[in-house]
């Protein structure tokens, strides 16, 4: 039975210290040392205590929790640590600034952030033909036509100061534009190749995940969730039974909602903890 659950963004190194500290606390006989060893595996050397931290975490060994942190890094975001109120000096600054202010990302939404955004492309319009994450929280619908038939790529591309993808700016953009626009636009990067199911883990594997219907319908508000959350972590991921042998990617984007009918009416976000 795993005894505890990965610490907020986990770090690999720091579980390898864990496991040589274990080690040392085992060859001098501490007793909750001993103990753990006698729950989980043996220790006799560094690969047995990596083993008995992998397995107290709900890991059935040591590369499939290092798989584990390595694809939570791959999907982990955390937009509300990104700052705003930065210099404006290039175009990159102000699309940048532009798309933090537009944006939901349940840090510090202020309603003010909007009116910001909006003053932002009233003072610099060029803002709005910066790139496709611009593009699409603007609701430049012809101008995103153009760009996507140029290059079909750039419908899945991930970018901007959250790396995330164009259908993600959409679908959090709280800027008002053209009605209709953002639904055509979303048309437009699915038709392209966009992933209906694209998503993120909010600030890694301490999270919730839950289901948006909002990209296809007139965007007004705060999201609601759509269905009861999941958590992601070692039970869900890295503690799997060993008679599960789906790939580790696999598995985790199962933890993703899956596509209704080929759309994006549930588009997976992060959520903060203690939120549902």
């Amino acid at each position: 039975m795993p005894t505890r659950r990965l610490p907020d963004d986990p770090n690999l190194e720091h579980l390898r210290n864990q496991a040589k500290t274990l080690l040392k606390q085992v060859r001098s006989g501490d007793p909750s040392a001993v103990a753990l060893a006698g729950e989980f595996h043996p220790v006799d050397n560094l690969a047995d205590a990596q083993l008995v931290i992998a397995r107290s975490y709900g890991f059935p060994s040591w590369p499939r929790l290092g798989r584990h942190l390595a694809l939570v890094d791959q999907y982990s975001r955390s937009p509300h640590r990104q700052s705003v109120g930065g210099p404006l000096e290039t175009p990159g600054q102000r699309a940048d600034e532009f798309l933090k202010l537009a944006t939901l990302h349940y840090g510090q939404d202020d309603p003010a952030r909007q009116t910001s955004a909006r003053r932002l492309l009233d003072e610099f319009p060029e803002v709005a033909l910066s790139n496709i994450y611009t593009m699409v929280v603007a609701g430049e619908l012809e101008t995103v036509r153009d760009a996507l038939d140029r290059q079909p790529i750039l419908a899945g591309r991930e970018g901007g100061p959250f790396r995330w993808e164009p259908l993600l700016y959409l679908t959090y953009s709280r800027l008002e534009i053209t009605p209709g626009a953002s639904v055509e636009i979303a048309r437009l990067l699915l038709a392209r190749g966009a992933d209906p199911n694209a998503g993120y883990l909010w600030q890694g594997p301490a999270v919730t995940l839950h289901r948006v219907d909002r990209c296809l319908r007139a965007r007004r508000g705060r999201p609601t969730a759509a269905s009861g959350p999941a958590r992601t972590g070692p039970p869900a991921v890295g503690g799997r039974r060993e008679s599960e042998r789906q790939p580790d990617d696999v598995q985790l984007r199962a933890r993703l909602p899956t596509a209704v009918r080929g759309r994006p009416s549930r588009a997976a976000v992060g959520v903060r903890p203690g939120t549902w």
